[in-house]
């Protein structure tokens, strides 16, 4: 299977990554979430942001989602119709775990290319 890269609304999140399960769902910080849920909802939650991997959400070919989890749980308790924005999501579908460490690494390479040398290349910035 190819990977599939999607541009998706963030109303429609939770339809496309339905039947996939949270990677480490009792890692998810709900404190994290409730800040993700708190900008999408008032509408503050960036199309374009800085930092483009921000708005990545990766769908394995074993059925998980990550890195994303927060930004899907976070998602899942939008209510969209009162949303005054609904930003849109890169969506990769169809990565296989063992080009995943892969992707991540080119992914940052994207972001460290813009943003510059002096970003600290230690972070996760995916969350």
């Amino acid at each position: 299977m190819a990977v599939e890269a999607l541009s998706v609304r963030g109303s429609n999140l939770a339809e496309v990554c339905e039947g996939y399960r949270l990677w480490y769902p009792d890692l998810v910080d709900q404190s994290k979430v409730e800040q993700h849920r708190d900008r999408m909802q008032s509408g503050l939650w960036e199309d374009d942001p800085p930092r483009p991997q921000r708005n990545c959400i990766v769908l394995r070919t074993d059925g998980l989602v990550g890195p994303g989890e927060h930004r899907v749980a976070a998602a899942r308790l939008v209510d969209w119709d009162t949303a005054p924005r609904d930003p849109s999501f890169t969506v990769l579908r169809g990565v296989e775990w063992t080009t995943y460490w892969g992707l991540w690494a080119e992914i940052h390479r994207m972001v460290w290319a813009v943003e510059g040398p002096d970003v600290e290349r230690s972070r996760n910035s995916f969350g």
